[in-house]
């Protein structure tokens, strides 16, 4: 039985669109290192990638397998950009001062 390539236009353009970003993200990577935290962001992007690419390499073969793989990439992606979200938000007032005792136990005692 041959099975029949089913390639989707807005996939496959997803993911060209998805690796120009890479390529931006590569060329400034100084300027992205700016940001908070930009190692988890950089990083839920790319497993966000990973989930485009085998969102049509599925078309090509091992639909079932690489539908999974891209579905896990999702979760992932979206546990480390949650993670990110989360690091981004708490104040830096709050985490550390510039000794390196935890402010946040002092601050919990308070309230």
């Amino acid at each position: 039985m041959v099975e029949k390539i089913v390639l989707e236009t807005n996939e496959s353009l997803l993911l060209l669109i998805s690796i120009s970003v890479l390529i931006f993200i590569a060329v400034n990577s100084a300027r992205f290192r700016q940001i908070r935290h930009s190692k988890i962001l950089i990083r839920s992007f790319i497993i966000f990638l990973v989930g485009w690419f085998f969102t049509v390499l599925e078309g090509f073969l091992w639909p079932t397998f690489l539908n999974l793989m891209e579905h896990i990439c999702y979760l992932a992606g979206t546990v480390f950009l949650t993670i990110w979200c989360w690091k981004i938000s708490a104040p830096k007032s709050l985490s550390t001062n510039s000794i390196g005792k935890d402010k946040r136990k002092d601050y919990e005692e308070i309230t």
